[in-house]
């Protein structure tokens, strides 16, 4: 994944340590690709841990929040499918998770 560069994703699953994406275009994406996963208002820093034709597995730089997971979730299933990823600099992209101004749409 090149930096600037952006995919809109969808979130298949997402627990604490990391998420399960797919995506038509998930082969830009190879092992260990720091970027941000981009989702119901966070940047939360990801690292691509697998990658497999359309789907790809991300495993977050540090464990998201339970309280912070509940907000992803509803019933088990993502609250909020779509996302995006946004390619990071390099290492992992900061910290843990940022949370977007109101004003920003994701």
């Amino acid at each position: 994944m090149i930096k600037g560069q952006e995919h809109n994703v969808t979130l298949v699953n997402v627990s604490q340590l990391g998420a399960r994406i797919t995506a038509a275009d998930t082969g830009a994406l190879t092992r260990c690709d720091d970027l941000w996963l981009i989702v119901a208002g966070l940047r939360i820093p990801a690292r691509v841990a697998w990658a497999d034709g359309g789907t790809a597995g991300l495993r977050f730089a540090t464990p998201i929040p339970r309280k912070t997971l509940a907000r992803l979730r509803v019933d088990g299933a993502p609250a909020e499918p779509r996302a995006r990823l946004e390619a990071s600099a390099a290492g992992w992209p900061g910290p843990l998770v940022q949370h977007r101004s109101a004003g920003t749409s994701t």
